[in-house]
């Protein structure tokens, strides 16, 4: 290259730098994280036991959002001593914030049955559709719930104003280099939209909770 032109090339390259600062720059990439988060191991409760869950623990401080507080799984033994995967009830209870207060989302899952109980709303819903938005009304939180077979994929597009956490009801699945079970989340925040495509490692069944930032 002619030392002129390397002088003409190299002086536009220090204008632009001059323009548009590092930080500037940073500032203009797309941000994209997900955050996968480790909860405490499932209890077992008596069927006709008090469940007493200590919410809001601060559990989910690394989270990159404030709206989820506290995730627990408890599993209510049918005859009260041993383990019955058919007739067993599994419930997760996920913290959510409302205002300076906070509600309880709680997922009933036994057998091939799962229901949902907000406040005073209550719904059941078959569990092998890919993808459904949960009757829930909430002006805060839209809730989905999604069957992915053995192997299979669950895809859905991420939107730029909208923070979500997902989070597995029974199975396991893998999102890039995330793999998430029943005691696991994971919260996903970007500024572009994005595809998300999560594979099951086993047939599974996901919580997916979207709130508009």
């Amino acid at each position: 290259m002619e030392r002129r032109k390397f002088v003409k090339y190299a002086g536009l390259a220090s204008l632009a730098a001059g323009l548009f600062p590092a930080q500037s720059l940073n500032a203009m990439a797309p941000k994209y994280s997900a955050h996968l988060m480790k909860f405490a191991g499932v209890s077992t409760q008596i069927r006709h036991g008090a469940l007493n869950i200590p919410f809001a623990s601060a559990g989910l401080e690394k989270m990159p959002f404030k709206w989820v507080l506290d995730v627990h799984q408890n599993i209510f033994l049918k005859d009260g001593f041993q383990r019955n995967i058919d007739e067993d009830m599994n419930v997760i209870s996920v913290a959510l914030a409302e205002g300076d207060k906070f509600d309880a989302l709680q997922i009933n899952k036994q057998s091939d049955k799962i229901s949902f109980l907000w406040k005073e709303q209550w719904l059941d819903c078959a569990s092998d559709l890919p993808m459904q938005e949960l009757a829930i009304e909430n002006e805060h939180y839209t809730f989905y719930l999604g069957h992915i077979a053995e192997a299979a994929y669950l895809s859905f597009k991420q939107k730029s104003n909208v923070d979500y956490f997902v989070q597995v009801i029974d199975g396991q699945i893998e999102n890039q280099e995330n793999v998430l079970d029943s005691e696991s989340g994971l919260g996903l925040i970007s500024d572009i939209d994005l595809q998300q495509e999560f594979l099951a490692k086993t047939e599974s069944s996901v919580l997916i909770i979207a709130r508009q930032k």
